[in-house]
């Protein structure tokens, strides 16, 4: 019944507004130019399983291509396990995923020149970029590819099964909550090359008591990078030759247990 309301409310606003809106198959649609004609996925109601975004939608016998996903667009998909993103979608938002508790795989068309797949994980099409791991993907540990250096904004969060994560060589950059959430992960070595951790990236990860750090230099670190349990209960281990103002930065973090190998 409320899916249905608001549908209604959709189309309503779809008809008044001159069709700023579309609503097509429970999804809702906005334009966002008219030359050429684009409109972006702003909100969804779909209750299957299974999801292929269109690359284009039909509004009073008008084309527009499906150029981008908003924020939070698939909050009301409770039971989404698959979606397909086509070549015509050239932005993702960073959040567009965050409330499908059950999706377990994301697939890019393979002429997508922004986005690709590789395991139903969605990247970059360089596969430089880590951009979504799907929350309800059945795996307790994960290797991240050699090739990503970075791992974007919430690319993890809430994702209970993890344990491990074995992250790359390559990798300098942790985005925005990347793994906040992940309430099983247990430990993590940073690599060389990491030169910052964003805000809240490893906050909400009680069990996460075993952290290496590989690189003799001071990492960016945000004081709320990491939940309370991690700093006062867990163990921070530096490389061996540290020099001791680095080793204070970290104790200024809050983080009790540091110790070199």
């Amino acid at each position: 019944m409320r899916k249905n309301i608001l549908l209604a409310l959709a189309i309503f606003i779809a008809t008044e507004s001159n069709a700023h809106n579309i609503v097509s198959d429970a999804t809702c649609y906005e334009v966002v130019d008219n030359s050429p004609k684009t409109v972006r996925l702003i909100e969804c109601w779909y209750e299957g399983e299974h999801l292929s975004i269109p690359e284009q939608v039909v509004w009073q016998d008008t084309a527009y291509q499906v150029a981008s996903i908003s924020n939070l667009a698939f909050k009301r998909c409770t039971s989404l396990k698959t979606i397909e993103i086509p070549t015509t979608v050239k932005f993702i938002a960073i959040s567009a995923f965050n409330y499908c508790t059950k999706l377990e795989q994301i697939l890019v068309s393979e002429n997508n020149p922004i986005f690709c797949d590789a395991e139903g994980v969605l990247y970059s099409a360089d596969r430089q970029t880590l951009l979504y791991f799907p929350r309800a993907k059945k795996a307790t540990s994960f290797h991240i590819p050699d090739t990503v250096s970075n791992i974007g904004a919430y690319a993890f969060f809430k994702c209970d099964g993890l344990e491990e994560v074995d992250l790359p060589p390559a990798l300098t950059h942790i985005g925005i909550g990347a793994f906040n959430g992940c309430h099983h992960l247990k430990s993590v070595v940073f690599p060389h090359h990491l030169e910052s951790i964003g805000d809240f990236a490893f906050y909400d990860c009680p069990n996460l008591l075993d952290i290496t750090l590989s690189s003799m230099h001071f990492i960016s670190i945000q004081a709320n990078s990491f939940c309370y349990q991690t700093c006062k209960e867990g163990r921070l281990t530096l490389p061996s030759g540290i020099s001791p103002n680095v080793l204070n930065q970290y104790k200024q973090l809050g983080f009790v247990n540091v110790a070199t190998e």
